[in-house]
């Protein structure tokens, strides 16, 4: 994990940079209102890159022999599959 922390620092930041470049104009133009909704964006950003890396990580990290996780949609599609598969293997018997 510490590849993760390095990685989060160096891309986060030109991100945090960024986002402080358009807070101050925010804050310029619009007032108040607008260092909010900047604030606001920036939580949103934050969480959204955060469970992009973790992601990633993850991905990158994963042993050939090891299978990608699924959530709880996937492994109910696969389910459904399974369920497909064997009633055309009955119907063609």
């Amino acid at each position: 994990m510490e590849e993760l922390v390095k990685l989060t620092i160096a891309v986060s930041i030109p991100v945090w940079g960024a986002l402080a470049i358009i807070g101050a104009f925010a804050a310029y133009f619009a007032g108040v209102a607008g260092v909010g909704i900047i604030f606001i964006l920036v939580i949103v950003v934050s969480a959204f890159w955060s469970r992009t890396l973790q992601g990633f990580a993850e991905t990158v990290h994963r042993k050939p022999d090891q299978t990608p996780p699924v959530g709880p949609h996937e492994s109910r599609l696969r389910d459904i599959e399974a369920k497909l598969d064997e009633i055309s293997r009955n119907m063609k018997e």
